[in-house]
């Protein structure tokens, strides 16, 4: 009986997170913004990791992603140790409700790494980056 109202509870938890908007979140903490900016900086960190960087055409901006080909990407990041694996975000500061910067620590061969990275809202919830250390749309123009 105990572990049926313990699930039970569990289950209301689990529905009421579910059922709550962005305007339930209470501001600096929770902010689901800062967990979407996470997942776009963990999947594009495994998409880096796993083509030594063309694979993050797929999580830049709109523009830069015009602007740039995988072969300047690779150009731009080939003096950037490529990450092994994503450790976390941390320090998100957003200005204004579409732009923000993350300091992202992805895991390298010598350790942890910290960079900052800038992002951008494109529509109600995707964030694509915006820059990242060496790449950014002035270093795919300059290639």
């Amino acid at each position: 009986m105990k572990t049926i109202l313990v699930l039970a509870a569990v289950v209301t938890l689990l529905v009421l997170a579910a059922c709550a908007d962005d305007d339930d979140w209470p501001a600096g903490t929770g902010d689901p913004r800062i967990s979407q900016i996470g997942g776009v900086a963990e999947a594009a960190t495994y998409a880096y990791a796993a083509t030594r960087g063309e694979g993050l055409l797929d999580y830049l901006e709109a523009n830069i992603a015009a602007n740039c080909t995988k072969e300047d990407i690779k150009r731009a990041l080939a003096e950037e140790p490529v990450p092994t694996g994503f450790k976390t975000i941390k320090d998100v500061k957003f200005d204004g409700d579409d732009r923000a910067t993350a300091t992202v620590v992805v895991i390298t061969a010598d350790g942890d790494r910290e960079a900052e990275w800038s992002f951008i809202r494109e529509g109600d919830d995707s964030w694509r980056i915006v820059e990242i250390p060496s790449l950014s749309e002035e270093d795919c123009a300059a290639q």
